[in-house]
């Protein structure tokens, strides 16, 4: 899998929040699902450093959520220029 299917998730992500609130588990398929797709081990290190830290118990505020697929999708587009 590739930077730029990890960039398309990241977006997929983003236009799926709604509301206030998301399941805690379902911000973790996310940060999994964007593990599995990322090849770069700078990606992977952050994106396992994220998981250790999710808030909650059962929900996660989407403001935390959306803060961290940006700073993903930075990381992820500044590994791709590198990779250049």
């Amino acid at each position: 899998m590739s930077e730029e299917l990890a960039q398309h998730l990241i977006d997929h992500l983003l236009d799926a929040l709604d509301g206030e609130l998301s399941g805690r588990s379902r911000v973790i398929d996310g940060l999994l699902d964007l593990r599995q797709a990322s090849e770069r081990a700078d990606v992977i290190a952050r994106i396992d450093e994220i998981l250790a830290d999710v808030p909650g118990v059962t929900t996660v505020a989407n403001q935390w959520w959306m803060a961290t697929l940006e700073d993903l999708r930075e990381l992820v587009g500044s590994s791709s220029l590198t990779a250049l």
